[in-house]
């Protein structure tokens, strides 16, 4: 089937499509949050690559982490340097989230592509949601919020584009009202331009103090709906500070037994 100009609908379509390339970003700060490079975000990006299988894996950094974990994961990506973000329309971002929700937003609309937070472990792959313009996750069984730590998106994405025009309202004291409320927002008034699986996709089991225990201390559970698991980092960091490859084999937790295919070679 031929399409405008001589061109296939099929390799249209292609050309319209998600990107298999994978962008995490870390180091904004030169504190790194307090939340140095370590064994989760090594299985994050190791997770990606092995169930997804990229084209090509990113990782945009101001600040360059360094030690054991940042050198085993070195190995699966190309280390880019970033702008930092420390202010955006006049506006300081003091906080090394804030700065991320910037340079997420701005890579994906320049290159396209797959974002990962660093505390994202992907369990099946991305692949049939890739024909789509936008991929964003509810974080809420009520889809008010919008969660920015797993996003998909092609090139020059519309929907990528209208959360960076909405960055410009932030101020200093937010917190998700910008990136994560008014993404929920424009979701419902565009849906033509992103599409919202539920939190059973990326997002499950929520941050709540219920779901954090279910997913660290609970045992034997399935997740049929996943794509992938995000971990919270920001709250559950206590739980993720100290992990060891010893625990995480030894362990039962439904959090161990999930990451523990990307560990067992050592």
């Amino acid at each position: 089937v031929q399409g405008p100009g001589g061109t296939s609908t099929k390799t249209r379509e292609w050309q319209l499509s998600i990107p298999n390339v994978f962008h995490f970003v870390f180091g904004l700060k030169p504190d790194f949050g307090n939340k140095p490079f370590g064994l989760v975000h090594y299985l994050a990006i190791k997770s990606a690559v092995m169930v997804n299988k990229p084209d090509k894996v990113y990782l945009w950094y101001k600040y360059k982490p360094s030690g054991i974990w940042w050198d085993r994961a070195s190995q699966f990506f190309e280390a880019a340097p970033i702008d930092d973000y420390a202010e955006y329309a006049g506006v300081p971002r003091d906080h090394h989230a804030h700065r991320t929700d910037l340079a997420r937003l701005t890579v994906l609309l320049t290159l396209g592509g797959i974002y990962l937070d660093a505390d994202v472990i992907c369990v099946r792959p991305f692949t049939d949601l890739l024909h789509h313009k936008c991929v964003m996750g509810w974080e809420d069984q009520g889809q008010q919020h919008l969660c920015n730590a797993v996003i998909l998106a092609e090139k020059h994405a519309k929907f990528i584009q209208l959360q960076l025009d909405s960055q410009k309202d932030f101020r200093p004291g937010m917190w998700g009202q910008i990136c994560i409320t008014r993404a929920g927002e424009l979701a419902k008034e565009n849906p033509d331009l992103v599409h919202t699986p539920d939190l059973m996709a990326f997002h499950w089991p929520t941050h709540s103090p219920a779901g954090i225990e279910y997913m660290h201390d609970g045992e034997g559970a399935e997740f049929p709906e996943a794509y992938c698991h995000h971990l919270w980092e920001q709250i559950a960091w206590p739980r993720l500070r100290d992990l060891t490859p010893e625990y995480i084999l030894s362990s039962q937790t439904n959090f161990c037994r999930i990451v523990r295919p990307f560990i067992e070679s050592f």
